[in-house]
């Protein structure tokens, strides 16, 4: 649902102020489970949110796991 909403521009302003840190918490906590549906899900996601802009990539940043999960995610795949 978030990475639909992303893709609207009239939505980009609203997303980038007033998703909380908690919803990226959430999506990045999806990336450990062993689903990968939900883990392609949850990396869509990301990246609509990271397309926005700044605003977000911090947020994406800020929490917790979320650059290790990914980093970790890309050196297993290789």
């Amino acid at each position: 649902m978030v990475s639909k909403l992303s893709r609207i521009e009239e939505n980009e302003y609203v997303i980038s102020e007033q998703l909380d840190l908690s919803l990226y918490e959430e999506i990045s906590r999806y990336l450990t489970i062993a689903d990968i549906q939900l883990v392609v899900y949850s990396l869509e996601a990301l990246y609509q949110l990271s397309e926005i802009g700044e605003e977000t990539n911090s947020k994406i940043a800020e929490t917790s796991n979320t650059v290790g999960t990914l980093t970790v995610s890309v050196c297993f795949g290789n």
